[in-house]
C-alpha cells in the first residue's frame, strides 16, 4: 500500500469519527427525549441490527469501481455505518449501569 493510499484510508476514518464525535450527543440528546408509550428505543431506535450488519458489509467490500468510486464508495458507506451504528447503539447504551 503506497503512502497516499494510507492517507486517504486514514483520512475517511478520521472524518467518520468526527462526524460521529458530532452525531452521537445528538442522538444521546434524541434518545434521552423521546416520550413514546412502546418506551425510549422503539422510536429512536427503530433501526435494528441488520441494516447495521448490511451497512457494515458494504463498507468492507470493494466494488469494481474506478479508484476515485472506490473512494467516494468507501467515504459514503463508512459514514452510514456509523451513523447506523450511533443511531442503533446510543438508545441502548443508555440503560448500561
Amino acid at each position: 500500500m503506497c503512502s497516499h493510499q494510507r492517507a486517504t484510508a486514514g483520512t475517511i476514518i478520521l472524518v467518520a469519527r468526527l462526524w460521529d464525535a458530532f452525531f452521537d450527543p445528538v442522538m444521546g440528546v434524541l434518545a434521552d427525549r423521546t416520550k413514546h408509550p412502546l418506551g425510549q428505543i422503539p422510536p429512536v431506535g427503530a433501526l435494528d441490527f441488520d441494516s447495521v450488519a448490511v451497512f457494515m458489509v458494504l463498507a468492507y467490500s470493494t466494488p469494481h469501481f474506478a479508484q476515485p468510486m472506490k473512494i467516494v464508495y468507501a467515504f459514503v458507506t463508512n459514514i452510514l455505518l456509523m451513523t447506523l451504528y450511533s443511531a442503533n447503539n446510543m438508545p441502548y447504551s443508555r440503560w448500561v449501569p
